[in-house]
Order: structure tokens, then C-alpha cells, then sequence
């Protein structure tokens, strides 16, 4: 089972830079996952507001690891690229 203890252990060896600014995922089910980015010097532009690079980061995670869930589920060996990405902030 997929959880968001394992997808943040994965983004830190396999997406440091998602890691290291501040992107987690907070909780995933089968239908929704929920990801969050801690507001910090790291993350933010001369504005003082997320970089957007950040946000869609975080964008993608979130679906890209419900893609991944609903892959384990089928036990099928499954391939995946990101085509299209839509999300409100």
C-alpha cells in the first residue's frame, strides 16, 4: 500500500529538488491526494510569494502519485508519462 510516509522517503532520493523545498505529501487514498509546501526562504521569489515551479511540483506529485497507487493496485507493470497537467492554487 501506497502511503505518504513512502512517497516522501521516495521524493527524497528520487526528487531532491521537490524535497528540498518544502513539497510533502500529507495524505493519499483512492481517490485524492493531498499535498503541501511549507512557505520558506527557499521556495519563495524576490516577491516574497512561491516560485511557481514549486507549485507545480507539488501539482504533479499529487497526481502523479495517484497514478502510481492506482498502477500497484493492478499489478500490472505500467510505464507512465505526464501529458497534461491542470490545477487551481
Amino acid at each position: 500500500m501506497l502511503t505518504a510516509r513512502k512517497l516522501n522517503t521516495f521524493t527524497f532520493f528520487k526528487l531532491p529538488s521537490a524535497f528540498f523545498t518544502g513539497v510533502r505529501v500529507m495524505e493519499i487514498d483512492a481517490h485524492q491526494c493531498k499535498v503541501g509546501v511549507r512557505h520558506r526562504w527557499i521556495n519563495q521569489n524576490p516577491f516574497g510569494s512561491l516560485y511557481f515551479a514549486v507549485q507545480a511540483m507539488a501539482a504533479e506529485l499529487s497526481t502523479g502519485a495517484l497514478v502510481i497507487r492506482h498502477i500497484q493496485d493492478s499489478g500490472k507493470n505500467v510505464s507512465m508519462l505526464v501529458a497534461r497537467n491542470e490545477s487551481t492554487f
